[in-house]
């Protein structure tokens, strides 16, 4: 897949999907988490998860935590990051430097 971009030359891919996440200042057992996934631990949190990845100015990660109060679902504030590398099947979409377009 991380060939698509190339064979429209994009430059900006876009991704947005729903994911869970746990907070970065959880204490976790990265083992348990390899072994269960993140669905199975009880701090997870369920947000809207936006990537996107620029030729010219790199990646963006942004998150929404998906708020459910019994009533209808609401989104939390917008939060987001910059990124040089990552992986996962979303990611590096765009073709890199050196490659055949």
């Amino acid at each position: 897949m991380a060939s698509k971009g190339a064979a429209h030359r994009a430059t900006r891919v876009v991704t947005v999907t729903e994911a869970w996440t746990l907070d970065s200042k959880a204490q976790v057992d990265l083992d348990q988490i390899a072994r269960e996934g993140v669905e199975a631990q009880p701090e997870r949190i369920e947000v809207v998860l936006i990537m996107s990845e620029d030729a010219a100015e790199g990646g963006v990660v942004a998150q929404m935590e998906i708020i459910r109060d019994g009533g209808k679902a609401r989104l939390g504030p917008l939060k987001y990051s910059r990124y040089d590398s990552g992986e996962g099947r979303m990611m590096g979409l765009l073709p890199q430097d050196g490659t055949k377009h």
